[in-house]
């Protein structure tokens, strides 16, 4: 049986019924690492507090760490430029 890696299906997210169930985090620095055909996004906050002048360095901890295919991360670079065009459009 042969694979059909070009098929397409609607996908319906689900949503807990109380939205702030949801963990959330605010990322001030996204990291990105690629491993063979993973993609790893490291969600980071940024410790203003704990620059380093000697350094020139700041602490940014990650907070957590998101995991996707070559292919999806194709998804997203397209979904980003949409969305990043649209409220630039907006902002006009």
């Amino acid at each position: 049986m042969s694979e059909d890696t070009n098929l397409m299906v609607q996908l319906d997210v689900m949503y807990p019924a109380n939205i702030g169930d949801l963990k959330s985090i605010y990322a001030s620095h996204i990291g990105v690492l690629a491993s063979g055909e993973e993609i790893f996004l490291d969600a980071c906050q940024v410790q203003p507090q704990t620059f380093n002048a000697e350094k020139k360095s700041v602490v940014a901890t990650v907070a957590q760490r998101t995991i996707i295919s070559h292919e999806h991360a194709r998804r997203l670079i397209g979904v980003l430029l949409q969305v990043v065009s649209q409220l630039d459009e907006k902002k006009k």
